[in-house]
């Protein structure tokens, strides 16, 4: 009879183990940490180089685009020159001139249409893709083959450029507070001085102007997270002549960021650094 008890209270030593054991962990639990998401970086130093271009759904052709501190393209209708941005996944470039033309006189129409509608990029196993504003895919850009040599240019401009890192710098976050914007299309004066005649103006088009200093006119382009993007055309000093003022667009187009304040937009360098606000005109 004894050794039945002692069998009966181990028994429910055990079964009150167990149920124990079963229900700690759901008791003790502390709650579930889930490990944010590694954040991609984009490298916009695989953009530098000497492409053949391949326009969607065509065969290759004799188009070649170099990216390097300068743009050059050849086509079919010349040779033109440049300048490019990228900021993560942003691209942007403007074709400012054209050194020859093989296209019909007066011919007005976008020599290069693939090349100025380009606003993302994408790296596929050593091939760059190249979408417009809409996400849809307009060339494809590979290592094959260069240009002719010609005594027009240096032979170093159909050769691959070296790849200069340095030139891609990382770019600090907007500051606590201040959000990105939807689109900076206006005309903008300086917070600082609104009356001294200067200022710069966005258009829909994604060309800007302003009322002064060396660049007065150029290309923009808006990335994720307030990321800016510009390129400029720089013109004859009598552009200046009429009207310096607080050279404005000298600062805004330096800029790596904008954000939205209560006034206006805040331009910000690389490192954070704020550059200039602006207000509507």
């Amino acid at each position: 009879m004894k050794g039945l008890i002692t069998l009966a209270v181990l028994a429910l030593t055990l079964a009150s183990c167990t149920a124990y054991d079963v229900a700690a962990p759901d008791e003790a639990k502390e709650p579930a940490t889930v490990a944010e998401p590694a954040i991609e970086t984009v490298d916009p130093s695989a953009l530098v180089g000497l492409w053949r271009v391949t326009e969607a759904g065509g065969e290759k052709s004799d188009t070649w685009l170099r990216l390097a501190d300068k743009l050059m393209v050849w086509s079919e209708c010349g040779r033109a020159h440049g300048s490019w941005v990228a900021r993560g996944s942003a691209f942007l470039a403007d074709v400012s001139s054209w050194g020859s033309g093989y296209c019909a006189p007066g011919y007005e129409v976008d020599k290069t249409p693939w090349l100025t509608a380009a606003a993302s990029w994408v790296e596929q196993d050593d091939v760059i893709v190249l979408f417009n504003e809409k996400d849809e895919l307009l060339v494809t850009l590979t290592i094959d083959g260069a240009p002719p040599k010609s005594k027009d240019y240096l032979d170093e401009y159909v050769e691959q450029p070296v790849d200069n890192v340095d030139s891609f710098e990382e770019l600090s976050p907007l500051p606590d507070g201040i959000e990105e914007p939807d689109d900076i299309v206006g005309r903008w004066v300086n917070r600082d001085s609104p009356y001294d005649g200067s200022f710069i103006a966005f258009a829909s088009d994604r060309t800007w102007r302003d009322s002064d200093s060396w660049f007065a006119n150029g290309r923009w382009a808006l990335g994720e997270d307030g990321a800016l993007l510009t390129t400029s055309r720089p013109v004859d000093l009598g552009g200046c002549a009429r009207n310096c003022g607080s050279g404005v667009a000298l600062d805004v187009v330096s800029a790596a960021r904008v954000g939205v304040t209560d006034s206006g937009l805040a331009f910000y360098a690389s490192d954070g650094t704020l550059l200039v606000e602006v207000i509507p005109a």
